[in-house]
């Protein structure tokens, strides 16, 4: 009898070891799923954080990018009107000495025509 309370005992007493040890390592591996998901979950957040900082940037680079491109727009839109205003002046020039030299050819042929009539 005293080897089966012993042998009880025994059993037991490992069934209570083997509880425990099930119970502590399940608990351990717990903490470490949690620490690791912790650890994962920092990363992420930082990652996160760097890609806003890089779009943010990218941003700033394409606001610059877009203002040089609209000053040289404009640039080149002020100095296309001025080389169109200069050639208009040219042209309008040029017509008025045309339309002067018809003026004086039909006043010296009129005069041409009077005097050969006469």
């Amino acid at each position: 009898m005293p080897e089966i309370i012993e042998k009880i005992t025994k059993e037991e007493l490992e069934t209570l070891i083997r509880q425990i040890l099930e119970d502590f390592i399940y608990g351990r591996e717990q903490k470490v799923k949690e620490s690791s998901l912790l650890e994962r979950i920092i990363r992420v957040e930082e990652e996160i954080k760097a890609l806003k900082e890089i779009e943010r940037t990218r941003f700033e680079v394409s606001d610059k990018r877009f203002e040089t491109i609209q000053n040289e727009i404009k640039t080149y839109s002020t100095k296309g009107f001025e080389v169109l205003e200069k050639r208009l002046s040219v042209m309008q020039w040029l017509m008025g000495a045309s339309l002067a030299f018809i003026s004086i050819i039909v006043v010296i042929l009129g005069i041409y025509k009077i005097l050969v009539n006469l």
